[in-house]
């Protein structure tokens, strides 16, 4: 490849991750198409700049986590289904890979790309503010076709159409938001206090059991990172706490949730399925199909255990989970 045209590449790999940070909350169906046209120019990317990869410790990381991942795919219960999505996987690393290129070699700065988060994260609070009281929702579509239509859906889901996703993605944020609020100073650390403000509560109406779960978990986690003892005085609270008001809290859920069928799925399963594909799982994208065998009444959740670690264990096995981890931990 020449220089010129690795230099073009190299630019438009740039524009194009600053345009999917601040887009992809906003407008979703068009994030993902930037992401796919920045996985393909990350490829050509990443083949000229082989000497670079080698003093990059991510690279080893990456390399790590997909050999351990190879197994669940040549073992899988449905080897074709599981190479589409190992190779999703797989563009996705490469992309991955290239941004840590880009911003080890200083061509992407990381205070712009959170800036780029930081405005859209600003924007999706304000559309979500907007929803609220107009009862707007948004239905979108993959190829770009945004519909906006009023109606009275419960579940605030502001730019995500739905109200899960939209929990994962304040699940992302808010961490981000209350460390920026120590970092950031002036006015900026004003707008962030009180969008944080305006984000917990926008959890809250989600009405999502899981996101708000999860945010809590998070933040008992960052104190008691910050601060050790009162870190777990908090997350002893929390429990004696849902100790306490067991009954209620699962009442609660179920209101607003399907806790009775998750429960079901992570106690009955799940542990089915690791029991026969402990060491090397049922393979990527596969279990939808073996959970529908083992539960063809559906009493469970048949299309994805709602927790990631769990997904994560149940398709690539023990094997894959320690990549998997491996690459979490170091990357945090």
């Amino acid at each position: 490849m020449s220089q010129e045209k690795g230099s073009r590449i190299e630019r438009a790999l740039v524009l194009i991750t600053y345009t999917l940070a601040f887009l992809l909350p906003l407008i979703p169906p068009i994030g993902i198409i930037l992401a796919f046209i920045g996985t393909i120019l990350s490829i050509p990317f990443l083949m000229s700049s082989l000497k670079d990869l080698k003093d990059l410790k991510y690279t080893i990381l990456l390399a790590t986590f997909g050999l351990l991942t190879l197994p669940s795919l040549l073992l899988s219960i449905s080897f074709m289904k599981s190479l589409g999505y190992f190779i999703g996987v797989f563009l996705l690393m490469c992309y991955s890979l290239a941004v840590a290129l880009l911003i080890a070699k200083g061509k992407l700065s990381e205070r712009k790309l959170i800036d780029m988060l930081l405005f859209s994260y600003l924007l999706v609070l304000a559309f979500g503010s907007l929803e609220y009281m107009l009862d707007i929702r948004i239905n979108e579509r993959l190829l770009g076709v945004i519909l906006v239509k009023v109606t009275g859906r419960s579940g605030l889901s502001s730019t995500w159409s739905y109200m899960n996703r939209y929990a994962n993605y304040l699940d992302l944020m808010i961490p981000i938001n209350l460390a920026l609020i120590f970092i950031r100073e002036g006015k900026w650390r004003l707008i962030l206090v009180l969008a944080l403000f305006i984000a917990k509560s926008q959890m809250v109406l989600t009405t999502s059991v899981g996101g708000i779960a999860g945010i809590i978990l998070a933040q008992a986690i960052m104190i008691t990172l910050l601060n050790w003892r009162i870190g777990i005085a908090i997350l002893s609270s929390l429990l004696l706490t849902l100790i306490a008001l067991k009954e209620k809290i699962w009442t609660l859920a179920n209101k607003y949730g399907v806790l009775s069928e998750r429960y079901y799925t992570w106690s009955k399963v799940i542990p089915q399925i690791l029991k026969k594909h402990l060491l090397f799982g049922v393979g990527l994208g596969n279990y939808g199909l073996i959970a529908s065998q083992i539960d063809p009444l559906s009493k469970g959740v048949t299309t994805h255990p709602h927790n990631l670690y769990l997904n994560q264990l149940v398709e690539t096995g023990l094997v894959g989970f320690m990549g998997f981890t491996l690459l979490l931990g170091i990357s945090l």
